[in-house]
């Protein structure tokens, strides 16, 4: 089995749900979104509706709460961080992902990462950068499907940069025929 099936995809900072979508559209069966603000794992949850009816196999997760007490699920990881936090938040979030790397594989797809050093302090191996360094994939665990985990960090990224547009989370590639709630600041 390929890495989107037996990987669950877990966005840190979901916000209104882009991450998740992201996750969707590349082909992951299982997808948490970590959002701290009640208000946007709502938003987060209407927004994904839409893509929820057309893929009716994935299973799709909002927790909200603080994303130091979120508990990763046993087996391997992509990570998907744009930029969420900082400092102690991200230094605690980044051990949990050390030790559950010690027994499944964890690879992050991090977009403007503030706060690499962490992830290279605990182990992790940076395996790619985008020629603008405003994103990057590192990875960490016992396996390593590094060239699969390319080809997929290209398209997380070529995705991601499709949805941009305010005001709209993903009418371009998902098929939405209508602006979906949310704009380009929180998510």
């Amino acid at each position: 089995m390929g890495l989107h099936s037996d990987a669950t995809f877990v966005d840190y900072g979901c916000g209104k749900g882009r991450g998740l979508a992201v996750g969707i559209l590349a082909g992951f069966r299982h997808l948490i979104g970590v959002e701290v603000s009640r208000d946007l794992a709502t938003l987060a949850g209407r927004n994904l509706q839409a893509l929820r009816a057309r893929h009716p196999g994935v299973r799709i997760e909002i927790q909200t709460l603080d994303a130091t007490r979120f508990q990763p699920p046993e087996g391997p990881l992509v990570v998907f961080l744009y930029n969420p936090f900082v400092g102690l938040t991200l230094e605690r979030v980044v051990q949990r992902l050390a030790h559950h790397a010690t027994r499944s594989p964890v690879h992050v797809v991090y977009i403007n990462p503030r706060g690499r050093s962490a992830f290279l302090d605990h182990g992790f191996r940076q395996r790619v950068t985008w020629p603008d360094s405003q994103a990057l994939i590192l990875e960490s665990g016992v396996v390593s499907e590094t060239s699969q985990f390319r080809c997929l960090g290209h398209r997380l990224m070529n995705l991601s940069s499709s949805i941009l547009e305010p005001g709209q989370i993903l009418r371009q590639g998902a098929g939405l025929s209508s602006p979906v709630h949310g704009n380009r600041s929180a998510g």
